[in-house]
């Protein structure tokens, strides 16, 4: 219909400005798919409707804000330019081969190392050498409550499934309830799971790769970068920014994983294969791009 807002009217597409404005797409939208219309297209479409100079005003503050980040950053000695952040992850991201990935990066970020001076691939090699995290079950669940418990239920995330159902998670006395939304009827609430229930799923193959893919495009999106950013900058500068960045990776990821797992307890999955996987970044993907950014949203 017509009389919607513009940022109804370019969903699935978000725009963002950091060191530039790159379109977004939120796979959480059930209606991406390799035989849709092109995003590309839409998107183009969708920038060029903006109102005029909204844009440009809005990558002008972005740099200006970004310009004072990277000041601080330098004058604390924990500094990065953004293509070295993206070049290891792009390396880390290649040899990731099964779910001990995630806890191996963790681990190594839990561990504030020095990293001065080392080239990519000794980085790398030591990242991949490290002892992986072990508790990465209550790690994932209390980082995933605290995300769920929300007193506002219209800020709880909504996962729309592939049945079109409205499904809602919520965090509340030590469970995470699963509720179905019906229009102008009051939650359903279909079951209910103890968070110690909720334990983190293997991956197959399959898996693996949709993982990898995933990451992938969070290495390359700037909204990723701003929030590693954030992330830097609500620390104090205290910590390097590759270490920072690493992290924001891998629980980001690891997020990622329990979710896919709270959806095959659902489903009485015993270990995510490649179409669990992706119910889980559908899942997962609007909560990713609702991180807090450097960057501006427009």
């Amino acid at each position: 219909y017509e009389m919607r807002p513009r940022l109804c009217r370019q969903f699935p597409v978000h725009f963002h400005a950091l060191r530039r404005v790159q379109l977004n797409a939120n796979l959480s939208c059930p209606g991406i798919s390799d035989d849709g219309d092109s995003l590309a297209a839409f998107g183009t479409r969708s920038l060029f409707g903006l109102p005029e100079g909204l844009a440009d005003a809005q990558l002008t503050a972005a740099l200006r804000r970004v310009g004072d980040f990277d000041g601080r950053c330098r004058d604390f000695g924990v500094h990065h330019e953004p293509g070295f952040l993206r070049e290891v992850g792009a390396e880390l991201i290649s040899r990731m081969e099964k779910a001990q990935w995630t806890a191996r990066v963790l681990s190594w970020s839990n561990e504030e190392p020095d990293n001065s001076g080392m080239p990519l691939c000794e980085i790398v090699d030591c990242i991949m050498s490290a002892e992986p995290e072990e508790d990465l079950d209550t790690i994932a669940a209390d980082g995933n409550y605290d995300q769920l418990d929300l007193k506002d239920p219209a800020s709880l995330p909504v996962y729309l499934d592939d049945q079109l159902h409205w499904n809602v998670f919520r965090a509340s006395e030590g469970r995470i309830e699963w509720m179905i939304l019906h229009g102008g009827a009051p939650t359903e609430v279909k079951e209910s799971y103890s968070i110690s229930d909720i334990r983190l799923l293997d991956w197959n193959e399959d898996a693996v790769q949709v993982f990898r893919e995933y990451a992938r495009l969070l290495n390359s999106r700037d909204p990723f970068m701003g929030y590693a950013y954030q992330v830097c900058a609500d620390q104090d500068y205290g910590f390097d920014l590759l270490t920072v960045y690493l992290g924001v990776m891998s629980t980001t990821m690891l997020d990622l994983w329990w979710r896919a797992s709270l959806i095959g307890l659902m489903r009485g999955s015993k270990r995510v294969d490649a179409g669990l996987a992706r119910e889980g970044i559908r899942a997962y993907d609007m909560d990713c791009l609702d991180m807090p950014t450097i960057g501006t949203y427009f």
